[in-house]
């Protein structure tokens, strides 16, 4: 599973107190994690084309 890359071995163990400080328990652990992203946001103008 790819989101083993933050979750399993020793190297990941600050990625593992991280997701345990957030309320993750050991069986949501266990399960895939998958992220969702969007760049939206109302901060930066946008360009627009002048025409």
């Amino acid at each position: 599973m790819r989101s083993d890359n933050v979750k399993a071995g020793t190297q990941q163990a600050p990625h593992r107190s991280l997701f345990n400080a957030l309320g993750f328990t050991k069986e949501e652990m266990k399960k895939p994690m998958v992220g969702i992203v969007s760049s939206y946001n109302e901060i930066v103008p946008r360009a627009y084309e002048s025409g």
